[in-house]
């Protein structure tokens, strides 16, 4: 069963074995395959989703620090690298849910 994008690239395909043979599947075992597919590639375009939208809040972080008046990002990137190395200890004047991280 092919797995497919929103754009109709072929990305892959879902492959079911059994160690006995079989003369095919019937329409509800083609049906839960389907299903799995659409799981699949909804959990792929998640990942997706989540690196764009983190990468998103880096760009908006360094836009923010420039406005601000720093000069490089230098101090900002090694505190992102810190707290994903130390998460339990947040940065100063940042939330303790944000976990910034560098490109």
């Amino acid at each position: 069963m092919p797995i497919t994008t929103k754009a109709g690239f072929k990305i892959g395909c879902l492959c079911v074995m059994d160690d006995k043979p079989r003369d095919g599947l019937s329409n509800v075992e083609i049906g839960f395959l389907g299903d799995m597919v659409i799981t699949i590639m909804a959990h792929l375009e998640m990942g997706r989703v989540k690196e764009e939208h983190r990468r998103s809040e880096n760009m908006v972080k360094g836009l923010g620090l420039f406005v601000e008046g720093g000069s490089t990002l230098r101090e900002w990137w090694l505190d992102a690298r810190n707290d994903k190395a130390w998460p339990q200890q947040p940065s100063k004047g940042r939330a303790e849910n944000s976990s910034p991280q560098p490109d």
